[in-house]
């Protein structure tokens, strides 16, 4: 896993899963499993592809993991936009939130 550590797009996804882990567990969707179970599991999606994909050893398998990492950086982004609009999180979780996303799926 040391190669991937290295990875801007690792790192920033890595830190926004962590972020998405503690606010679930401790913001509003603390009591709420079927909402915030989504929201980790499309965050922990992206580094977690990322790393393999790093580690896979050949382009085809990588570009296969980071096209899978992408797809959860999206998943999350629509699961924060719902929420978001549905008043599940406030404004200014959801601005901080999907920034991070948005500054990771350009990276």
């Amino acid at each position: 896993m040391g190669r991937c550590k290295k990875l801007e797009v690792w790192q920033l996804s890595k830190d926004l899963a962590v972020q998405i882990i503690q606010t679930t567990e401790n913001g509003p969707l603390k009591n709420r499993v079927g909402l915030k179970d989504p929201l980790q599991r499309s965050s922990l999606g992206v580094p977690s592809n990322v790393a393999e994909g790093k580690e896979s050893g050949s382009n085809p398998n990588a570009i296969r993991y980071f096209r899978i990492a992408k797809g959860s950086l999206a998943e999350l982004r629509t699961q924060l936009t719902i929420y978001s609009e549905s008043d599940l999180i406030d404004l200014s979780l959801f601005e901080d939130l999907h920034s991070k996303a948005e500054l990771t799926y350009c990276s």
